[in-house]
């Protein structure tokens, strides 16, 4: 039960709960043993764990139903044996009566009855009197306790180190390790501790003092008695006994088991009581691992945190860097970069005082560290992390290894998301050499070197060489996975993405529901693929002009994330932009505003203020423009471009993005002179980067066109248009809008 209030909230509203029950209860969670910590460790423990929470309270709404006290009472009153056979009546009525209508509390009393001397009885009975249920249990408890030696006592208050049931077998086995663990304290009366268990766990069930589910095999010592019997060992005994408990775990704990994650944190809740660093560390990095695989980001990063929070010291082993780079991956997926950093640098340098400086374990965290860096924009500094990852894996590998590729890869995006396609290309191609080498041309390694190819071909207008490109990327993937697989999905995406370029919608389409069909198969309905397929159509249905149509996708993509990743996550911020593009494209332009300063907020408070998305949510911000508000269009743009300027340098594509809608900005005011300085530095940019054949550079000639026939200069503009022309007839043939748009405006320059 506890755990599955515990539970409850990480669901995100996917699952409900209903309990039934006679009775109020109470459970309650967070205390971590704290008996068991000293002083300065308990004041330095997080809320969440310091605090007492009563989940009943908190996780459920209280539905009351009409009273079965007295049914309950007739009903039990023939199971009663000792209060039916008591001699006296009046006193035998006072003795149910003292039952409440509670089945388990009658049952108590009754078998503290069959222990008591008949003149005993009526102390018990005033010791009860008028006082509160939960009062009468714990009383009533602590009588049955006293009717049994001290060794019994004992055994129940190591039995109270778990929290919640465990299989009877774990419970004989944890307290036979913590008898062994002071054998030489035991009485000399007990010559056999299992035997001794045993009969004391057997003896506990039948006092009601242990909870047993004969159905699951499970015992616990009851909730009423657990806190205050395991409080009453020495703190030195306290933590032997939860050593106990960890090592019975981790010999049941099995990822294949349904039980497996409430098992795993229970381990390190114990593992963390009996300052098992070592363990709550490799088995803590298994545990955020795992639940972040299964989308559960938000436990995942909750338990990295917890384990870091608590542990007595991080100690500087393979197991501790492990935890760190786990607990990394998992912020930084959840768009936390600077955290994510922070815990790779101690990751870092743990490996390097572990295994030295050249050693592959340090590769990775050098690689990490490039990961979070690119994704915060830092994409200079996370080159000289990927360097360094290189440099050590040739040294320990050589040139050809997997590894090796993985390194060349990795510095290909990074010099990709600078602009340096060209670059970008060179890298993957090495990494694709390394990889057909070492595996052979049918290698999903090798299909995702042929995608990123692909990628790098299409920012560089070269369309139909990234769709070869692709599909040789997806018969490897078809070929090694089959037709229902995500890397397969994945190329069925870029694919559309290609073909959406080049101004084939409707084909665009049909890889995108064929990439949905197939993660919505593997994943399911909510899972950050699924939004992504989704998002993806709704671009192309927006660029049909079907923009209800759109948003509805928008919409969805919108609302896995939100349940995936929480509100505020770069994830959540595209799909929010995304549905302001549609709203603007509708002419709704106050509520596209309103979606992009959602999505530029969450951007905000992710990457900080100088970050490239942060960029792109200034320039749509830029929609003002279209409110007649062309000069706070131009105060968006300019911070834009200033952000832009200082991530990528003077020439990025994204610079001449800026550059160019400064330029229509400064056009729609009449400032066409203006203009033509801002269309004329975009365009410089575009040909170095891309060189004279590219949409982009269509792009700049079209706008230079435009605006130099506005002030007058006729010949000049038409060349540039018959230039923009030309250029998007070859790269998307004559029915695309953009060719479209440059032949019309060559038509009204010669009307």
């Amino acid at each position: 039960m506890l755990p599955l209030l515990r539970y409850l909230p990480e669901t995100c509203g996917m699952a409900g709960l209903i309990i039934t029950s006679r009775y109020g209860f109470a459970l309650h969670f967070g205390e971590v043993a704290q008996a068991s910590l000293p002083a300065d460790k308990r004041s330095a423990l997080p809320s969440s764990l310091a605090l007492q929470e009563d989940l009943a309270a908190t996780r459920l709404a209280i539905v009351e139903l009409h009273s079965f006290r007295q049914t309950e009472q007739v009903k039990k009153l023939a199971e009663l044996k000792h209060i039916n056979a008591y001699p006296q009546p009046a006193v035998a009525a006072q003795l149910l009566a003292a039952g409440r209508g509670n089945p388990r509390l009658m049952e108590r009393i009754d078998t503290l009855v069959g222990k008591k001397k008949t003149e005993e009885v009526p102390a018990l009975l005033a010791a009860v009197a008028d006082a509160q249920e939960e009062y009468v249990h714990e009383f009533i408890l602590e009588e049955l306790l006293a009717t049994q030696p001290p060794d019994f006592r004992a055994t129940l208050r190591r039995a109270s180190v778990f929290r919640i049931p465990v299989h009877e077998n774990v419970m004989k086995q944890a307290v036979g390790y913590q008898l062994l663990a002071i054998s030489d304290q035991l009485s000399a009366s007990t010559h056999d501790p299992q035997s001794t268990i045993l009969d004391q766990l057997s003896t506990g069930i039948s006092l009601s003092l242990l909870e047993h589910d004969q159905r699951s095999q499970t015992l616990w010592v009851t909730p009423l008695l657990r806190e205050k019997l395991l409080s009453e060992l020495a703190l030195e005994e306290q933590t032997r006994c939860h050593a106990a408990a960890c090592q019975c775990y981790r010999e049941i704990l099995d990822p294949k088991t349904a039980g497996y994650f409430i098992e795993a944190e229970e381990l390190l809740f114990h593992g963390l009581a009996a300052n098992e660093a070592e363990i709550a560390c490799d088995e803590g990095a298994s545990l955020v691992t795992r639940l972040r695989e299964s989308l559960a980001y938000a436990e995942s990063k909750r338990i990295g945190e917890w384990i870091l929070a608590n542990l007595p010291q991080m100690p500087e082993t393979e197991a501790g860097a492990r935890l760190l780079n786990e607990a990394g991956y998992t912020v930084k997926e959840m768009g936390e970069n600077k955290k994510a950093i922070a815990y790779y640098e101690q990751a870092l340098a743990i490996d390097r005082k572990v295994f030295g400086e050249e050693h592959p374990d340090v590769a990775i965290d050098l690689n990490n560290l490039g990961a979070a860096w690119s994704a915060l924009g830092e994409n200079k500094k996370a080159i000289a992390y990927y360097e360094q990852a290189l440099a050590i894996d040739r040294k320990v590998f050589g040139e050809e290894h997997p590894k090796v590729a993985i390194r060349l890869n990795n510095l290909g995006m990074a010099w990709s998301d600078l602009g340096e396609k060209k670059k970008a290309i060179a890298y993957y191609e090495q990494a694709l050499a390394i990889d057909r080498k070492v595996f052979g041309e049918e290698h999903p390694k090798v299909a995702i070197r042929l995608n990123n190819l692909g990628a790098a071909w299409s920012a560089l207008g070269e369309k139909k060489k990234a769709i070869a490109l692709y599909e040789q990327a997806l018969a490897i993937d078809r070929n090694v996975f089959g037709e229902e697989h995500p890397n397969v999905a994945i190329r069925l995406n870029n694919l559309g993405m290609a073909w959406a370029d080049l101004g084939e919608k409707k084909k665009a389409i049909a890889y995108y529901e064929q990439a949905l069909a197939i993660d919505r198969k593997v994943f399911g309905e909510e899972h950050p693929n699924v939004a992504i397929r989704l998002n993806n159509l709704g671009s192309a249905w927006s660029d049909l002009g079907e923009n209800k149509k759109a948003i509805a996708f928008y919409q969805q993509a919108l609302a896995i994330d939100r349940k995936v990743f929480g509100e505020e996550h770069p994830n959540v911020a595209i799909r929010l932009n995304n549905l302001g593009s549609a709203w603007a494209d509708l002419g709704e332009k106050k509520k596209a505003i309103a979606y992009y300063e959602q999505a530029l907020a969450i951007d905000r408070k992710v990457f900080g203020e100088e970050h490239p998305n942060v960029a792109i949510r200034l320039n749509n911000l830029g929609a003002w423009s279209a409110l007649g508000e062309n000069k706070k269009a131009i105060a968006f743009y300019e911070q834009a471009l200033a952000i832009d300027r200082k991530v990528f340098g003077e020439e990025h594509p994204n610079v001449a993005i800026r550059l160019n809608n400064l330029g229509s900005a400064w056009s729609a005011l009449g400032e066409n002179k203006k203009a033509i300085s801002y269309y004329e530095q975009a365009l410089a940019i575009d040909r170095k980067v891309f060189g004279e054949e590219h949409p982009n550079v269509a792009r700049g000639l079209n706008n230079l066109g435009a605006a130099l026939a506005a002030i007058g200069e006729t010949a000049r503009g038409r060349a540039c248009l018959q230039q923009a022309h030309a250029l998007w007839l070859k790269f998307y043939g004559a029915a695309h809008p953009h060719t479209q748009t440059a032949l019309e405006n060559l038509r009204s320059q010669q009307g």
